[in-house]
């Protein structure tokens, strides 16, 4: 017994001391702290639009209320912002959820399906003549994006035609309506919202039955009271249960403004609008505009060029006698390879010509007049012109010492003077503006023309240079009596240009069925100083901005013709 106690406990400790032969030592390291990663916290952005129809950023310049105007310490905001040149409610709108004009989209005017009418002001040549349109509510969709969209308007053709494609689009009967309903869209805090748009019609309704002017009291009344809804939405915004969480751009705008009591046409009283982009990070900052001008762009050999008739345009011929100064301003957009007429009143822009005509002589980048008798005389303009510049021109025919003779000036310095004594500059041809009819023209450049003014008086060298800074012509002026015809050109819509000197009507050019467009371009200005506020944003670039902000990519093939600007400023509001 005992041998075998002695015996098992020799195994153990055999085993024992194996074990402890076999084990091998690891190092242990010391504890090590490591610091977590925070990802860092990025509100989700959002957008609320209120749009305001017939809000005139002209006459809320001139009283702000208060609660727009506690908006703008934080914003970029004009109050000369353009609308669409077809100030229709159909049109404007349109151009603000699709980011495209009136001409690509193909809307105008306050009905979807409106007829075009010929004798309409403010109707168009070129009716239902877009391409089509797709509003932002379909992009959002595209985009993949699981935001919400939600619309609400008391305008019934808006809310079938344009938020079809909005997640929530709500028609209601009234502004105190809609209201209402956004207020109530906001305060269920569903996250998923993403893009509220609000339309309120009481100022563009006050605006009809009175003026589109803050001296109506009907038309201020009726400001106040959206100014008071835009306060209420406001708070109800800021209410959200996820306010914190959320980055929330504002818009506030107006589809047009209008001109009396009226709208639907391309005056800047029709299309100056206010747009207030507000968010609390933003660095306040008015836009101001440049000087702007309605003006007609002429680039086509057409039969419909702008055109007084012969039979009424005899007053309009030089001549063998007397003194003559023919004025305008020209902006070439591009030149045509071959030589074009810019305005004249001649048979043929060279082929025995018999009258007179200004023309881009494209080889050496200069204007030139001919003066023809059935033999052409050049008259050059003293130096080139610059493409994309304004450039005030003048052609004088005067008589000194016993001798006639004409001239060309460019922006008030003289061009060498060409002796045309004993010609006679008549011609059967008609008064047009643009290259001219086929059989008559030559080339085509595209030129924006302005402010062409025709005197039946030598003027002096002191007044052509004068000329090239003034802006339109009135009663006051020191020739005004000496002017046979002027045309201001800055009408913006339609296919007359009216001469301010004749109320007949027989010496308006008329250009009906012409393919040539209006643009409102930046006026042409004597000042050297550059103003940094100066910037002109449309109603185009709404859409733009709006999927920059929600971060949906633009793509090319779109064609948006609007600007995403905002991203310019996002230093400001990226944190």
């Amino acid at each position: 017994m005992k041998s075998n106690r002695i015996t098992k406990f020799l195994l153990m400790l055999m085993l024992l001391v194996a074990g402890l032969t076999s084990c091998k030592k690891y190092f242990d390291p010391p504890l090590v702290f490591e610091k977590e990663v925070v990802t860092p916290f990025v509100k989700e952005r959002k957008v609320l639009m209120i749009v305001v129809d017939g809000l005139s950023g002209i006459e809320l310049k001139k009283d702000v209320p208060t609660n727009i105007k506690a908006l703008l310490p934080n914003s970029k905001y004009s109050f000369n912002a353009l609308a669409d040149a077809n100030t229709g409610d159909a049109s404007t709108w349109t151009t603000i959820v699709s980011g495209v004009g009136h001409n690509k989209h193909g809307i105008e005017g306050d009905d979807f399906d409106e007829e075009f009418d010929e004798d309409d002001p403010h109707g168009t040549n070129n009716p239902q003549s877009g391409t089509g349109f797709v509003t932002f509510f379909q992009r959002i969709l595209e985009s993949g994006k699981t935001m919400k969209s939600y619309a609400v308007t008391p305008n019934a053709l808006i809310s079938k035609n344009l938020f079809g494609l909005a997640d929530g689009n709500v028609l209601v009967s009234s502004d105190a309506a809609a209201k209402d309903s956004i207020l109530s869209k906001l305060g269920r805090n569903e996250t998923d919202l993403g893009v509220a748009v609000v339309n309120f019609r009481g100022v563009n309704e006050a605006g009809v039955k009175s003026s589109f002017s803050m001296s109506s009291a009907m038309y201020k009344d009726a400001v106040t009271v959206a100014d008071g809804y835009i306060g209420e939405i406001l708070t109800g915004l800021k209410k959200r249960k996820d306010y914190a969480k959320e980055d929330w751009l504002v818009i506030i705008t107006s589809n047009h403004g209008g001109s009396g009591n009226t709208y639907g046409g391309a005056s800047l009283e029709e299309r100056k609008v206010p747009v207030i982009y507000y968010s609390p990070n933003i660095v306040g900052k008015e836009f101001e505009i440049p000087d702007l001008k309605n003006s007609l762009t002429v680039n086509a050999i057409n039969a419909f060029n702008p055109t007084i008739l012969n039979a009424n345009a005899g007053q309009f011929n030089v001549g063998n006698t007397g003194d003559y100064t023919i004025m305008c301003k020209v902006k070439v957009i591009t030149k045509s390879g071959t030589n074009s007429v810019i305005v004249g009143k001649t048979t043929h822009a060279y082929s025995a010509t018999r009258g007179w005509h200004l023309m881009i002589a494209s080889s050496e980048n200069k204007f030139r007049a001919i003066l023809g008798d059935g033999t052409l005389y050049f008259v050059y303009s003293p130096k080139t012109f610059v493409i994309g510049q304004w450039h005030t021109i003048a052609i004088k025919v005067y008589t000194e010492n016993g001798k006639r003779y004409g001239r060309v000036y460019q922006d008030g310095e003289p061009g060498a003077a060409v002796d045309v004594t004993g010609k006679n500059i008549t011609g059967t041809g008609d008064f047009f503006v643009g290259p001219g009819k086929s059989g008559v023209a030559y080339g085509a450049s595209s030129n924006l023309v302005n402010n062409l003014a025709y005197y039946n008086v030598n003027l002096p060298d002191q007044y052509i240079k004068d000329f090239a800074c003034k802006q339109e012509l009135d009663a006051t002026d020191t020739y005004w009596n000496q002017l046979v015809g002027y045309w201001p050109m800055g009408e913006g819509s339609g296919s007359v240009l009216k001469n301010r000197k004749d109320d007949s009507g027989k010496t308006d050019f008329l250009f009906p069925g012409s393919p040539f467009a209006w643009n409102l371009a930046q006026s042409w200005s004597c000042s050297t100083e550059e103003n940094p506020n100066i910037y002109l944003t449309y109603d185009k670039d709404l859409m733009s901005n709006i999927l920059y902000w929600l971060k949906i990519p633009i793509v090319a093939s779109w064609n948006l013709e609007g600007t995403p600007w905002l991203q310019k400023y996002e230093t400001e509001f990226i944190k």
